[in-house]
């Protein structure tokens, strides 16, 4: 029978697989608490398995009834800070030290984590990438992880772009989902080593074969994006469908989308819904702000009487607002937009006007054009053409066609035509019905 020794050496030489096998039956026939504490790294980290909070807890408890000394580390972790909390990460520590002396990949790396976090000890970003470093060069993969996120983070100042690229290689050799996804975004965007959307991919696809939600999102994200070939909605809805079938939000979130839009699958709002709702109860904010708009677009469709309309718009600004105040910009966005047009609520330019500009100081193009519109209803043509062209010019088509009308009426610009048609075009260009209808009125095209 294999023991805990060769399970654990397995561990660092990347066959998860055997070593999972090997410590489920430690754990459980042999009551080894070393083999608890190892089996629920692979729950705690997702290694080979879902992420799993209830069987982590199930076995650390186990491997701290055993008196493993690292099993205790992580149930300090997770109490409420303390004097005596203080003192055990002390007394932890030297114990720690001592496994360390030992060469335990696992203690050097819960040595840096104290040393990142400063728990009983002063924080020291380069002790602890030490440590790292040390527990990483015994094949620990997690320490690897950590030892490319200390290098890649550019305000500390040993930061190495390169070095953070190869740690994350090293771990992504032996088959550790995470190590993979952050070795994806190093090629995706050129961190470290040369750009390259393919080896991103690839990357990505381990990954997700591995497990990783995240590394689902990144692949659907890219194939609605299009990165490095032409957009494929069929393989962007397939990764999300596998990131929210494990309960990720932002998977949830984009399915949501897919349904909404109708990429990959035709238009089905209720399903949206279903996703979006999925996707709020697991913390994205994004989601909510995304409901309260299918509920505000509902209220407009032809077969919705006055009273459902009201609800519609009613629930709809519920929605945003939860999104606001979660601090979700879209959200934001759109309540200032609900304020602006009595959407759901009684109409108030204040609160209007500060959603929006919270919203348009993150940057979201929509608040940045409704400012403008704003401004132009109140005869302040200069500002609104401000807040137009900023707009425009990061090609939203709505801002198009505003700057397009204050050049053809002479509001706050000099009347130019030429510059007037211009915008109409670029609006046209992207699809937006308006565009030609204000040609006509404005040209006469």
């Amino acid at each position: 029978m294999i023991t805990t020794k060769e399970a654990e050496a397995l561990f660092l030489q990347g066959e998860f697989g055997k070593s999972f096998d090997a410590l489920r039956v430690l754990a459980t026939d042999e009551n080894d608490g070393r083999a608890q504490f190892l089996l629920s790294m692979f729950y705690f980290y997702g290694i080979l398995v879902p992420e799993d909070n209830d069987q982590f807890g199930e076995y650390i408890d186990k491997a701290a009834n055993a008196e493993e000394p690292l099993a205790f580390l992580f149930l300090i972790f997770m109490r409420e800070k303390s004097k005596e909390q203080v003192e055990a990460y002390r007394d932890l520590m030297k114990v720690l030290r001592d496994m360390a002396k030992e060469n335990d990949a696992f203690a050097m790396y819960q040595i840096g984590i104290m040393y990142e976090r400063g728990l009983g000890v002063k924080a020291d970003m380069e002790k602890a990438l030490a440590w790292f470093e040390k527990a990483g060069n015994l094949g620990l993969a997690m320490a690897m992880v950590e030892a490319g996120k200390l290098y890649g983070n550019e305000e500390l100042p040993f930061s190495d772009a390169h070095q953070s690229y190869l740690w994350y290689l090293k771990g992504a050799g032996l088959g550790y989902h995470e190590a993979e996804l952050h070795l994806g975004d190093c090629y995706y965007v050129g961190f470290g080593v040369d750009e390259d959307v393919q080896k991103a991919e690839i990357c990505f696809q381990r990954a997700a074969e591995h497990g990783s939600t995240e590394a689902c999102d990144a692949l659907g994200t890219m194939y609605i994006l299009g990165d490095g070939d032409a957009p494929d909605f069929d393989k962007a809805l397939e990764y999300f469908q596998q990131g929210a079938l494990v309960g990720d939000a932002n998977c949830c979130y984009k399915l949501g989308d897919c349904y909404f839009y109708g990429r990959g699958t035709p238009v089905d709002l209720d399903s949206a819904k279903e996703w979006y709702e999925r996707a709020w109860d697991l913390g994205s904010a994004a989601a909510a702000a995304s409901l309260g708009m299918l509920h505000i677009i509902h209220s407009t469709s032809e077969d919705v009487d006055d009273q459902a309309r009201d609800e519609e718009q009613a629930l709809g600004f519920q929605w945003v607002q939860k999104a606001a105040d979660a601090g979700d910009v879209n959200g934001m966005a759109y309540l200032g937009n609900c304020y602006a047009e009595g959407i759901g609520v009684e109409p108030d330019e204040e609160k209007a006007k500060t959603y929006l500009t919270e919203a348009a100081n993150e940057g979201q193009i929509e608040a940045i054009s409704k400012l403008g519109e704003l401004a132009l209803q109140e005869g302040n043509h200069f500002e609104a053409v401000k807040q137009f062209r900023e707009a425009a010019d990061q090609g939203y088509p709505r801002a198009e066609n505003f700057l397009g009308i204050c050049y053809a009426e002479g509001l706050g610009v000099q009347r130019n035509l030429r510059s007037a048609e211009e915008w109409f075009r670029r609006s046209d260009a992207q699809g937006d019905p308006d565009a030609r209808v204000l040609m006509k009125e404005y040209l006469k095209i």
